[in-house]
């Protein structure tokens, strides 16, 4: 695990439009927007390959775990006093 600066680079390439019932996609509009960068602080956490592949050999599903995971740091870091 590890903490550090960052320096995050956020790209809008377009945007959906989905009708209100249903959110059936009406079409998806390009957009020419510049980068927009921001250095912030951040926390990551390094899995080791052989922990993918062991989960994965045990048929559970590794994104979703790691999904789960991003969550419950979420959730601590609010929950904290």
């Amino acid at each position: 695990m590890s903490l550090g600066r960052l320096r995050i680079t956020d790209r809008i390439t377009g945007y959906e439009r989905r009708h209100v019932r249903g959110q059936h996609l009406l079409n998806i509009v390009p957009l020419d927007l510049p980068p927009q960068v921001f250095e912030t602080e951040g926390l990551w956490i390094e899995i080791p390959d052989e922990i993918r592949e062991a989960t994965e050999k045990a048929y559970m599903h590794f994104m979703g775990g790691i999904h789960a995971l991003e969550h419950a740091a979420i959730v601590e870091y609010y929950l904290r006093p």
